[in-house]
């Protein structure tokens, strides 16, 4: 009988553990500031060197951050995601059939959840353009363009993802 109440305590601890580093570490950014409806066209036409292999665009992503993770590539199916971080183990699994493009977006959008530990998607999606806009590489330039104009398509994203505001009052496209 002790046997068992000790098993059962001991997952109860392992349970209030994760839920103590949910609410502390998954920080939450609710607040909502007007959207823009601007689209951002810039040429995309950039002089960049593009990557031959997805482990040359994650070895470009991995300078951009500095923190060790696991990267899985599987299949979701039917399911809309291509990406999902497992924040208290620093796994990611992103989908296999992504180009090159979609690929280092979804890399570097998973990757600002694990280095903010955030659950919130839009802080993650602005701070994922930042992430690739601020980058040394063009190629990861070129992909923060691709990223901005699908954001203000306002077609690919739900609005718990929308940061056109930010991106548009970080370019200064008032």
């Amino acid at each position: 009988m002790i046997l068992w109440i000790n098993r059962i305590l001991v997952v109860f601890v392992i349970a209030m553990f994760f839920i103590a580093c949910t609410v502390f570490y998954a920080v939450n950014y609710e607040y909502v500031l007007p959207e823009v409806h601007v689209h951002y066209y810039q040429l995309l036409s950039v002089n960049k060197e593009t990557p031959q292999s997805k482990n040359e665009i994650v070895e470009l992503v991995n300078n951009e951050f500095d923190f060790q993770y696991v990267l899985y590539f599987t299949n979701f199916g039917d399911v809309c995601i291509n990406g999902r971080a497992t924040l208290f183990f620093n796994i990611i699994e992103i989908e296999e059939n992504l180009t090159g493009e979609q690929f280092a977006i979804v890399l570097t959008h998973e990757l600002v959840h694990l280095k903010y530990r955030t659950t919130d998607e839009r802080f993650t999606n602005f701070h994922t353009f930042l992430t690739l806009y601020e980058s040394q590489s063009q190629y990861l330039n070129y992909c923060s363009l691709i990223f901005a104009n699908m954001v203000f398509s306002h077609s690919f994203y739900p609005i718990a993802y929308d940061c056109c505001y930010y991106i548009a009052d970080y370019l200064d496209l008032s």
